[in-house]
């Protein structure tokens, strides 16, 4: 799948990580989780637009819901 992830998408994952660092040593960690909550969903939203083949992206979602039911 990396071929079809592109760089851009996991920049924000690694921004989310950057900002779970930052909660753990904030005073307010609340923030910080929210912008993580903010970087995954811009992650899921550019995901979302760059994947152009449907089935590959069809495939991504599933396993997004998949990964959702099993939690």
């Amino acid at each position: 799948m990396r071929e079809e992830i592109g760089s851009e998408a996991l920049a924000y994952i690694q921004l989310a990580v950057y900002e779970m660092q930052k909660a753990k040593t904030s005073d307010a960690p609340l923030i910080e989780l929210q912008q993580v909550m903010d970087e995954l969903l811009t992650f899921w939203g550019v995901e979302d637009d760059s994947i152009e083949n449907e089935h590959i992206r069809n495939l991504v979602k599933c396993g997004k819901r998949i990964e959702r039911l099993d939690l």
